[in-house]
């Protein structure tokens, strides 16, 4: 079993279990686990993905524990029981101890995601046996299809259970211990005494293991539902009252309610009621919203039908619901929808997946190769077909039917993942909503300092102990609002309502702020930054070994170019309906032809059935250069659908007439290029311009598309030819020529950029086109500025894994050297006339040897650019990722151009972004941004399909301006929320202290003078507060601070509550220097009580103005939130507050003071005074408010980071400044004629490129040469050599002479070349 180092420390790419030492040599199923034997026994592991792991703990109930338990409850009169509602991990240790997995019947599950969120589930193991099944008949839980193969069951006796271990095996079990956790299933392991992730049958399983499945019979579909469970995707259903009561057991809920009970027993009857009957209505609403939610999930993912399976050799037709992994399906031929994910056995389907990957065009669907492969989800794509799409077609051979195998149920299906992602979003890593809850701890412990103040200070004053109780219990209420979640997510709403407005929708309002700090945003390309159709440019032929002319009017081909025979065949095209569709590229190049497709005249389900089911012929038109003939109608025979790992597409077809089949390819020019590769000598060799060529045009931003040919012997006929594999069929072909396509930038795409460059955002293009198509439109984009290099980083595998680099204009396979690259130590260096030094990472730490390739006869290695960006492929960045991890950070830093990247590698890119300190925004149009989408921080779909569901933001604009409105308006609500949370707790920290000021004369404010500033100022203030729209003017070039626990939002709040204390002071004291000032005195007795004083007036009056202050001074104007002014609601809100307040303070009515419980001051003059200490008040907070907290201090604080560099808070950062200080790498190749050179000359260029690869990281240096002659001066070293072979270098030492294959370069180390 794999050990771990400790409790977090396990390999995280591990994909499959490992087999139990003491397990014979059954396949087992998924790595998912790991545990060492050392360890605990009662903790296991689990990794599901690369960022999400589990770790579970066992526990078994103890009866004394137990009875303990319930002893705390009744003491508590119910409040340990509450407490254990909302922890569960406390209910569990409070119930249960700890035990070895194999013995525990309830488990606690640690959750973590990225290392950074941690969350705890506590679930129940449950056993799966004989009695289990009987016990779910006896209580009818057993549906009407299945009570024959019940009476079976129990006719039998004993039944074993199917639970599949991997690779297609599954294993008999009489007893299945298993839980359930986020919809996914985890089965006990007896054997390793372990628990893995069930699988369904796309895990480690050969292609070929479908093919020898014949269904299962209704007792084995039986027995292995029982382990799946049913087809169905159930969102949990909660009645109304349930979800009333779950919401009045909320802790804030209960906190009010305490508050409530307070209120009450202290004579605050209104008030209280008041507040009361404002929270029930919001929490009916909130369950009443909940419920809805619910019941519009449960209607869009909830669907049944019925469908006919393959049991033995009868078709038996059963609901959809009871469909398992291992079932054999019919489909229908006149389409379904499919409700499980399966491969197809045989025949073919026309498949509309719009609804998963948002393309409208339809799929063509072929069968899954018999073969030895391993299935795999993404190569297979073309052969699955996916629940929740629509299949429009079937065809088949004869009479046979159109068979699909199961392979995935329930929420195991892509459908059920994305639904998962729905119920159980990823958590948002954001610092501002975890400091809000610290910040609220922080104010607790000042409730509790006044707390034991006022108990203290009120008990030596005499005060009676109900009296203390309730005025200290007051203050509590006070301090912590629970009105202050509802307030922050004031600004997040309205953001989300004026987005609505713009056709952006959010499903998770968390990551709305999240987007308020983006600083990194990366663009899919096709669909996103440029338009989703393609234009045909033109074509280059090949002409014997060199391109020909670029022929613009595809219609002038000669009709029996096998250029155009290409362009006609290789598509996966097809007739539905009477309309041609497929992939848009594949319908653009072959409508370019004005060639026809035809399809046989039969019904469209046994098209299949004909030797020659498509057949392609050119239109007869005047312009025609040719006779049409005959002989110009093809037929296609065999597809080898497009994948994204090869690149490339294949067709088997044959023209009318012709004796012998001939295979069409067309792909990546890379692709392409590599199966014409002259490896057997039977090729004909590519142009020797065609890397020249394809960079022209890919450096001008066109899609190239490469096509080749091979004819087949006469001698294969149509049976020897579908036997034929693929690896068969795609070799030995015939370059034909390039196929150019234009994909225009949409019009909005440049002026966007331009404006997120201006904000100083970073711009990252991450597109599976090439990469110099890639870096062309990088540049017309502006993402590239037009002074800016880009450097290309080329990786080679073998015989030694190096790296090196180019500029992106210069071909890496045209120029025979490489730069400064990095290479496994102990191993031969890579080919023939280039010479390798070495030369390491940036820092210097690492431990890998590198090498600098060198070519003896063209070229030299450059000096390093100054303003450069990397450009980077998928291949590359995998390779990186494997042999040189080390450079990731300084790639992922510096690389704007991310090409050729499959769905898998735009995930990690964005992982590693996140890693580097970034908050990543991605935004894409299709499902194969899914992953990447999902992984951002912010997601934003161009696309309206089911797997967009993943993404948190959904634009129906399909440009890229919805970026602009999502960061205005995150940045609007992070601003927004932030100021709401300040305002809170300053109101709160304001209450706080006037309830001081008056406990000292044992005073207090009124009922409704509470009630005037808790529902009239606060909640007015703060509900228009988030009314203020988003700055619509140039984006700021950094974004709003994201921290509370900073020491500018730290000051601000420490000012403002300074400055309110002492004005509360100030006019608590001021107020009794007057003659007509009387004191407060107590009343004797409770019918007296009356809080009616001159300093509750003085106190109550400056507070009111004190609440409308720093509404005005909190409120942040551009550049994130519009000016104050724009809001007209809070304006108008202000306006009214001010003036009821100001109306209270000069000339209230004796009715309206015998309700307030007033003491008006007899002489107008110290009314004046608070009006003046009121606007002193606002002069004083906004100054401090502008002057210290927002200008001096953020200038403190920026010239502090700029002096301490070494103290950076984001990784990349420091990264960028290392970079920016290096100007030895990297080292860029370039030529340089080195045949003209003399001996010294070349001795000289390779002891300057020793000695700078010693100077950066001293280490061992492989060395080969070829085609040249050297001799050694390097001390130690005591021959000459001719390298026409690999060579040793002998090394001399004290003691002996030792033979070596590598050398450490010294000061005095130089090699001379004799000619």
């Amino acid at each position: 079993m794999a050990s771990v180092c400790n409790k977090y420390l396990f390999p995280f790419n591990f994909k499959h279990r490992k087999k139990c030492d003491n397990q014979d040599n059954l396949l087992k199923g998924q790595k998912y686990t790991t545990k060492d034997s050392s360890m605990d026994p009662s903790i296991e592991y689990i990794s599901l993905e690369e960022d999400y792991h589990l770790k579970i703990y066992g526990y078994r109930k103890n009866k004394l524990c137990t009875a303990i338990c319930w002893i705390f409850i009744i003491l508590t009169l119910g409040l340990f029981a509450l407490a254990c509602y909302w922890s569960k991990r406390l209910h569990l240790f409070s119930t249960h101890t700890k035990c070895p997995l194999i013995h525990a019947t309830t488990v606690m599950i640690e959750e973590r995601y990225k290392d950074d969120h941690k969350c705890y589930h506590v679930k129940k193991i449950n056993t799966l046996n004989y009695k289990s099944i009987l016990q779910h008949s006896e209580n009818g839980e057993i549906n009407g299809w299945d009570s024959p193969t019940l009476l079976e069951l129990e006719k039998n006796g004993v039944f074993k259970f199917s639970v599949h271990v991997g690779g297609g095996v599954f294993r008999k079990m009489e007893t299945v211990r298993y839980f359930n956790c986020r919809k996914t299933r985890f089965i006990w392991d007896p054997d390793c005494s372990q628990f893995y992730k069930l699988s369904g049958l796309d895990n480690d399983v050969l292609t070929s293991y479908f093919h020898r499945e014949e269904g299962l019979s209704s007792l084995e579909q039986f027995l292995r539902r029982a382990v799946y469970g049913t087809n169905e995707m159930i969102v949990p259903q909660r009645s109304v009252l349930t979800l009333l009561i779950v919401e009045i057991l909320n802790p804030f809920f209960v906190f009010q309610f305490f508050s409530f009970i307070i209120w009450c027993l202290d004579d605050y009857v209104f008030y209280a009621s008041t507040i009361m009957v404002m929270t029930l209505f919001s929490v009916v609403g909130s369950g009443l919203s909940t419920y809805c939610n619910q019941r519009d999930l449960q209607k869009r993912v909830s669907s049944s039908d019925v469908i006919h399976v393959i049991q033995g050799k009868e078709q038996v037709s059963v609901p959809t619901e009871q469909l398992v992994p291992g079932d054999i399906i019919v489909l229908p031929t006149q389409g379904c929808v499919m409700y499980c994910d399966a491969v197809l056995l045989n025949g073919s389907c026309i498949v509309n997946e719009s609804a998963l990957t948002g393309e409208s065009d339809p799929v063509m669907k072929t069968p899954i190769p018999n073969s030895s492969h391993v299935y795999e989800n993404k190569e297979h794509g073309r052969h699955t077909l996916y629940c929740g799409t629509e299949i429009l077609q079937t065809r088949f051979y004869g009479n046979k039917h159109v068979l699909a195998l199961v392979i995935r149920t329930g929420f195991s299906t892509t459908k059920g993942s994305v639904i998962r992602t729905l119920l159980y979003p990823t958590p948002v890593d954001y610092k501002f909503e975890n400091h809000s809850y610290k910040f609220v701890v922080v104010l607790a412990l000042i409730a509790g300092t006044g707390f034991l103040y006022t108990v203290i200070t009120k008990y030596f004053r005499g005060v009676s102990p109900f009296k203390i109780a309730m005025e200290a219990l007051d203050l509590i209420t006070a301090v912590v609002p629970p009105a202050l979640p509802a307030a922050m997510t004031i600004g997040a709403v309205h953001a989300l309502l004026r987005l609505k407005r713009k056709n952006i929708f959010c499903i998770s309002p968390r990551s709305i702020n999240v987007s308020g700090s983006i600083n990194c945003v990366c663009f899919d390309k096709t669909g996103t930054l440029t338009e989703e159709g393609l234009n045909m440019w033109g074509v280059i032929p090949v002409k014997k070994t060199s391109f020909s002319s670029p022929v613009r009017n595809i219609k002038s081909l000669d009709q029996n170019s096998e250029l155009l025979h290409a362009m006609v065949t290789c598509h996966t095209l097809t007739i539905i309906r009477e309309e041609l569709c497929g992939d848009p590229m594949d319908l653009k190049i072959f409508q370019s032809t004005d060639w026809h497709l035809e399809e046989p005249a039969v019904d469209d389900d046994t098209k299949y059935d004909l030797i020659i089911p498509t057949i392609v012929k050119p239109v007869r038109s005047s312009e025609c250069s040719c006779t049409l003939e005959i002989g110009n109608e093809i037929g296609i025979v065999r597809h080898f659908t497009f994948t994204s790992s090869l690149q490339r597409m294949t067709v088997i077809a044959r023209i009318l007439g012709a004796s012998n089949f001939v295979i069409y390819c067309k792909g990546a020019p890379e692709s392409i290029c590599n199966l014409c590769l002259p490896e057997t000598g039977t090729c004909v060799p590519l142009p020797s311009d065609f890397h020249s060529v394809l960079e022209n045009y890919t450096r001008k931003g066109y899609r190239v598309i490469a096509a080749a040919f091979r004819p087949l012997p006469s001698s294969i006929n149509y049976t020897k030819m579908q036997r034929l594999s693929r690896e068969e069929v795609e070799t030995d072909l015939i370059l034909l020529g390039l196929i150019v396509l234009e994909n225009k930038l949409k019009p909005e795409t440049t002026p966007v950029i331009s404006k997120l460059k201006d904000a100083n955002l970073r711009i990252v293009i991450v597109t599976g086109d090439n990469l110099l198509t890639a870096v062309s439109v990088g540049r017309d984009c502006g993402i590239i500025l037009p002074e800016q290099n880009v450097i290309a980083i080329h990786c080679v595998e073998s015989p030694v894994p190096h790296i090196y680099y180019t500029y992106a204009d210069v071909s890496p396979i045209t120029s025979s050297v490489a730069s400064p690259v990095f290479s496994k130590p102990n191993s031969d260096v890579i080919s023939t006339d280039e010479t390798h030094l070495t030369e390491l990472s940036l820092s210097g730490k690492t431990t890998k040897d590198t090498v600098i390739s060198f070519d003896s006869s063209t070229n030299i290695l450059c000096s390093p650019p100054k303003n450069y960006v990397f450009a980077v492929t998928g291949p590359n960045w995998m390779f990186l990722k494997q042999h040189f991890p080390e450079l990731i950070p300084y790639i992922g830093t510096r690389a704007n151009i991310f090409s050729r990247m499959n769905p898998e590698q735009k995930q990690q890119l964005v992982r590693e972004m996140q890693s580097l300190g970034y908050v990543v925004a991605m935004c894409g149009d299709g499902a194969n941004d899914c992953g990447a989408l999902k992984a951002a921080h912010t997601g934003v779909s161009l696309s309206n399909n089911e797997s967009s569901a993943a993404s948190p933001f959904t634009s129906k604009v399909q440009d890229i301006r919805c970026i602009l409105d999502i960061i205005r308006e995150g940045r609007a609500a992070l601003v927004t929320s932030f100021t709401l949370f300040k305002f809170m707790a300053l109101y709160s920290l304001t209450q706080f202290m006037s309830l001081m000021i008056l406990y000292s004369i044992d005073n207090n404010l009124t009922d409704i003078e509470f009630l005037y500033i808790d529902l009239f100022i606060i909640a007015g203030c703060a509900f228009s507060l988030g009314h203020t729209p988003s700055y619509q003017g140039k984006l700021a070039s950094k974004p709003p601070p994201s921290s509370l626990i900073s020491l500018a939002a730290i000051a601000s709040l420490l000012c403002q509550t300074s400055i309110v204390f002492m004005f509360q002071l100030l006019s608590f004291f001021w107020v009794r220097q007057f003659d007509w000032f009387t004191p407060y005195v107590v009343p004797a007795s409770k019918d007296e009580k009356t809080e009616e004083s001159y300093e509750n007036y003085a106190v109550f009056t400056i507070s009111s103005l004190q609440y409308v202050i720093l509404t005005i001074v909190l409120h942040k104007g551009p550049p994130y939130v519009n000016y104050i002014f724009s809001n007209y609601i809070l304006i108008s809100c202000l306006a009214i507050i001010t003036s009821c307040t100001l109306y209270l303070i000069l000339w209230p009515t004796a009715k309206v003071q015998h309700f307030f419980e007033l003491k008006l001051p007899l002489e107008m003059n110290f009314r004046i005074v608070i009006i003046v200490l009121g606007l002193i008040n606002l002069i004083l907070s906004l100054a401090v408010e502008i002057i210290v907290c927002d200008y001096l201090l953020s200038s403190v604080l920026k010239q502090s980071r700029l002096n301490n560099k070494q103290r950076w808070s984001k990784k990349f950062a420091k990264i960028e400044q290392e970079l920016n200080g290096r100007s030895d790498w990297p080292v860029i190749t370039c030529d340089v004629d080195l045949v003209s050179c003399n001996s010294s000359q070349k001795s000289s260029c390779i002891r300057n490129m020793v000695g700078r690869a010693s100077e950066m990281i001293p280490r061992r240096i492989p060395f080969k040469f070829s085609n040249t002659s050297i001799s050694s001066s390097v001390p130690n070293v005591n021959k000459s050599y001719t390298s026409s072979s690999d060579i040793k270098l002998n090394c001399v030492s004290s003691q002996t002479t030792i033979q070596s294959d590598y050398y450490t370069p010294t000061e005095n180390s130089s090699f001379v070349f004799k000619s």
